[in-house]
């Protein structure tokens, strides 16, 4: 992980809720097909209860489309990062759903899913998906918040010259050599 994730630390604690939250709201939203007209848990629960396999894919691939674009927009310059990673977020969330849900109805019995009947039963299953775009809309704009947040922090950190004093801003995790800005001097982190 830390060949990638440079600038976003995984293992921070407001990192992980920022995921957490990410997760749920991905979850509950994304599988309410009646938003805005009803907003309930309980078809989240029976479809976080079909499979096991399914719940693990969904949450690596929720993770991904969080972690990703976050750590590609603290790495950006472009001045419209934020919606850009933003938009990346909610693409990467919905093809996450595609690659869940198809556990979930290759896994799972048509009578486990509620379902009568035999036919195109997982077609019909497996179109349900199409209706989580709220889901993908609502990540989408949790990651922007997210981001914009984060673009207000700095990523860098202020090393201590040891020659003249002065701090030379270096990324959280950099070791090597750096030039002092100050005396020009080469400085080993």
């Amino acid at each position: 992980m830390g060949l990638f994730f440079r600038n976003v630390n995984i293992s921070d604690g407001e990192t992980l809720a920022q995921l957490s939250i990410f997760i749920l709201v991905a979850n509950v939203i994304g599988t309410n097909i009646g938003i805005p007209g009803q907003f309930t848990f309980e078809f989240a629960w029976r479809i976080w209860t079909w499979s096991i396999v399914a719940d693990i894919v969904f949450i690596i691939t929720m993770a991904a489309s969080f972690l990703i674009p976050l750590e590609l927009h603290s790495n950006s310059k472009s001045f419209a990062r934020t919606p850009m990673y933003g938009i990346l977020s909610g693409i990467m969330v919905y093809v996450g759903y595609m690659i869940s849900w198809h556990f979930v109805c290759t896994l799972s019995d048509p009578f486990e899913l509620g379902l009568k009947g035999s036919g195109s039963i997982g077609h019909l299953v497996y179109s349900l998906v199409f209706y989580g775009y709220w889901g993908a809309l609502a990540c989408m704009l949790y990651s922007m918040v997210i981001m914009a947040a984060s673009s207000e922090k700095s990523y860098a950190i202020n090393y201590g010259c040891p020659y003249c004093h002065c701090d030379i801003p270096v990324a959280p995790r950099f070791s090597g050599v750096a030039s002092c800005s100050n005396c020009k001097k080469q400085v080993e982190i």
